[in-house]
């Protein structure tokens, strides 16, 4: 980087004409330590050839969201199983997908170039479930977890949980980053059920689905104890869809179809 910048100050220093380096200063530095050594002033030494530094700001999450939403072509809304009403979302039915891409993002600390990534896979398990209604929940996760980790990935889904046996806690995510807030009602003495508020994070979400597999019945599974409203036990129902009845349970296959198209998409 030496070299060039010494070119462009000595060939290119004719009044009027400018150059934007598009760079991080602060690796630059570090690079420029480690030739002319340790105790070496990389950061003023720099200045020599930059006049004026600038500072973008990365772009807004939730927007930078819906631009890559809007660059794939995405189902339709109907088809969208979220387990969660509009008020809980907090936004529109068209932007649900980019809100939720968000959510999922922020927990698994996806930068920008990640994101990129990660809609390439989506979009491919898109075209793969064209039609059909589709788990966003666990389409997210498993892309993003994919993504961060092909070996805690399998190892995940092979054992079905997030504990230290899958090295998924070595990822050192934080729960309380990209969850949900969301309205429910809990049952309270006395009968009825009152409104209350709760937090979801993502690792409840996921836990959902992993256990399922292992649950060889309906009544195993909770179906007939889930209100439409009770998030995210509520994703279970959307295990039913889109699977065939054979010599493993409907909800199984399900989520190993999701696994496969992960994998596949992802190793493209």
């Amino acid at each position: 980087m030496g070299s060039r910048s010494e070119g462009i100050k000595h060939l290119f220093g004719v009044k009027g004409i400018y150059f934007v380096v598009a760079t991080n200063i602060d690796q630059l530095s570090e690079s420029v330590k480690a030739v002319y050594g340790a105790g070496f002033d990389g950061a003023r030494y720099l200045k020599r050839f930059f006049d004026l530094e600038y500072t973008l700001p990365e772009p807004d999450r939730f927007a930078f969201a819906r631009y890559l939403f809007s660059s794939i072509q995405c189902p339709e809304s109907s088809l969208l199983y979220t387990g969660l009403n509009s008020q809980n979302l907090s936004t529109d039915t068209n932007d649900s997908l980019p809100l939720l891409f968000k959510h999922y993002s922020d927990y698994f600390e996806c930068g920008l170039r990640d994101q990129i990534q990660i809609i390439k896979i989506i979009e491919s398990a898109f075209i793969y479930l064209q039609h059909n209604q589709i788990n966003i929940h666990l389409l997210l996760f498993l892309a993003m977890l994919y993504h961060r980790s092909s070996t805690i990935f399998n190892s995940v889904t092979e054992y079905g949980n997030l504990s230290d046996r899958t090295g998924f806690q070595t990822l050192k995510l934080n729960p309380a980053i990209g969850g949900f807030n969301i309205e429910t009602y809990d049952s309270q003495l006395g009968g009825g059920f009152y409104p209350a508020k709760k937090y979801v994070p993502i690792p409840e979400i996921a836990t959902i689905f992993l256990e399922a597999k292992d649950k060889l019945t309906e009544e195993a599974l909770g179906l007939n104890n889930i209100r439409s409203d009770d998030f995210p036990k509520n994703l279970r129902r959307c295990l039913f869809h889109g699977a065939t009845t054979g010599s493993e349970s409907i909800w199984k296959q399900n989520i190993n179809k999701y696994v496969d198209i992960v994998r596949f998409s992802g190793g493209i």
